[in-house]
């Protein structure tokens, strides 16, 4: 048994004892700070019997010739790893069969997409001072709207909502990474209206993790959109696909104005601290 058919095998026992748990499985493009570039913080929400079913169909596409052994993005798109000697044809054409095992989750709404957006540009002139000494990643930020955006969702469908909390899983970061975000997870749980709609959050190998596969997909097709480069000719094809059948679909971007405010709150907030902090000799 390869690593994914033990993750598969993993999940169909647990949606056998756990059917109503549900799970947002997360992955982040464009970490790499460039002035025209966007970080992406995207990936999808269902139950873990959808979870189940899906990792069966993903394990089986991935079989499919040309066999592969986990899927990439990335090097679908530069044909490296996982598809170095292959031709674009080909690439093309295991991303489309990858793109059809998604599809009918997506029609169907058992799987919904969370997408937040922030260009580098506009988080590069808002987060500065204290705010960009204790959050000086947008990891922070996109991970927060994510979580409020599919609390709102879970509370306002009670079918969702009998299957709550949710889990949380996002691709491997750095130790460092890893843990600020857990200590985000837990100061915004501490203070949510609907901290019963949250779970836990957690970090897994994406290279043996199906669902993570699928939001390194969706996030990377979502931050090339947003470049939207000559060479697209106005669009992937392979995107357009996604979006027909992803009405259900959350997309968020954070204005610059609030970031802005943000940072100015923190900023003032320690300099009180500091002259509160001081005591006159008598």
């Amino acid at each position: 048994m390869n690593d994914v058919e033990h993750f598969a095998r993993a999940a169909g026992i647990r949606g056998r004892w756990l059917l109503s748990a549900l799970s947002f499985y997360g992955d982040e493009s464009g970490s790499n700070n460039t002035p025209r570039g966007h970080f992406i913080l995207s990936g999808y929400l269902g139950s873990d019997s959808t979870w189940t079913s899906f990792c069966d169909a993903w394990g089986s596409a991935l079989k499919s010739p040309r066999r592969i052994d986990f899927f990439h993005m990335r090097e679908c798109f530069k044909l490296e790893g996982q598809f170095q000697g292959w031709n674009r044809f080909q690439a093309d054409r295991k991303l489309n069969v990858m793109i059809d095992v998604l599809r009918p989750f997506l029609r169907s709404k058992d799987l919904r997409e969370f997408s937040a957006f922030m260009p580098w540009d506009v988080f590069n002139a808002a987060v500065q001072g204290p705010l960009r000494g204790v959050r000086g990643d947008p990891y922070y930020f996109l991970l927060r709207s994510i979580i409020h955006e599919v609390n709102i969702l879970v509370a306002s469908n009670h079918q969702i909502a009998s299957m709550a909390p949710v889990e949380y899983f996002f691709d491997e970061q750095t130790a460092q990474l890893e843990n600020n975000v857990a200590r985000q997870f837990s100061n915004v749980k501490s203070i949510a209206g609907n901290a019963h709609l949250m779970g836990g959050i957690a970090f897994r190998n994406d290279k043996v993790n199906p669902p993570l596969q699928a939001a390194d997909l969706i996030a990377w097709e979502r931050r090339r959109a947003e470049l939207n480069l000559p060479e697209d000719l106005g669009g992937r094809r392979s995107l357009k696909r996604l979006n027909a059948v992803s009405e259900g679909r959350c997309h968020m971007r954070m204005r610059e104005d609030v970031l802005r405010q943000m940072s100015d709150d923190i900023r003032e907030a320690q300099e009180a601290a500091i002259r509160d902090g001081w005591v006159k000799d008598e």
